[in-house]
């Protein structure tokens, strides 16, 4: 068994996943059958934890219809307290992908309470994208607790942990609202330049647009040249307007505007 995982562990990272199956198949149904079932069942280890899920998600890869297999398998690894099944096995009862779209090729009725359950326990332990996905949940207009704040929440929970789509649009929905909520334009562009920070090109675009890079002030150029710093403390205030005007690319009104 060792050499068929190893073996099976190879054409996984190929990217192989019919040999990938036929390898690891047969070690699936060995650890599923030792495990056993209801009250019980036995506390699988992570490693065979890790091989349920890439089963459950190689079968769903090469599109294959045994939709039961994939369920079991993934919940017997959410249940051993894997992280990742646990998003995928949450995912899979409300029948839609990461990105919250509706999954036509996994059959049967969505569950979003049951679901919820199982993405928090993964989001609990880091997954980052487990929180994305019930914050689309809690869009969705046929889900009996549906609340806007409560998809708010989440979602900026996914932000701060890291979730780059959650993360750009945090910074769409401050930058729509910027004209009736105070300081909500300094918010789109905290979660824009932190998104464009995790090389997010739709953040980055958006954000040369909201704001600009600076033009070169020429005027502040060379006044900052020619300022030693004996002349900048006997005119701190005129100091302080041309360091401005220098790396805001500010006009010479605009710098004498300004309420140092």
């Amino acid at each position: 068994m060792p050499a068929q995982r190893a073996i099976a562990d190879y054409f996984w990272g190929l990217g192989d996943y019919l040999k990938f199956l036929f390898w690891s198949l047969p070690i699936a149904q060995n650890i599923e059958r030792h495990a056993g079932s209801g009250a019980r069942r036995c506390q699988i280890e992570r490693s065979q934890q890790d091989l349920l899920r890439r089963c459950a998600n190689a079968l769903l890869l090469t599109k294959d219809p045994n939709s039961q297999l994939i369920e079991r398998y993934l919940r017997l690894a959410a249940e051993g307290g894997d992280s990742s099944a646990q998003l995928s096995y949450g995912l899979w009862i409300a029948r839609m992908d990461e990105s919250g779209h509706r999954l036509p090729s996994i059959p049967g009725v969505a569950h979003y309470k049951k679901a919820i359950r199982w993405l928090s326990l993964a989001a609990d332990q880091g997954i980052a994208a487990a929180w994305y996905a019930m914050s689309r949940i809690y869009l969705k207009p046929e889900f009996s607790r549906r609340s806007i704040n409560e998809a708010r929440r989440y979602l900026e929970m996914a932000a701060v942990t890291g979730h780059v789509r959650s993360q750009l649009e945090l910074g769409l929905v401050a930058w729509r609202s910027r004209k009736v909520e105070k300081g909500s334009d300094i918010r789109a562009v905290y979660w824009l330049q932190t998104a464009a920070g995790q090389d997010n090109r739709e953040a980055k675009s958006l954000l040369e647009r909201i704001a600009p890079p600076a033009r070169k002030a020429e005027w502040a150029h060379a006044a900052r040249a020619v300022f030693s710093r004996d002349t900048s403390n006997q005119y701190p205030f005129l100091a302080a307007r041309v360091e401005l005007g220098y790396w805001f690319g500010l006009t010479r009104a605009e710098a004498l505007l300004i309420d140092i």
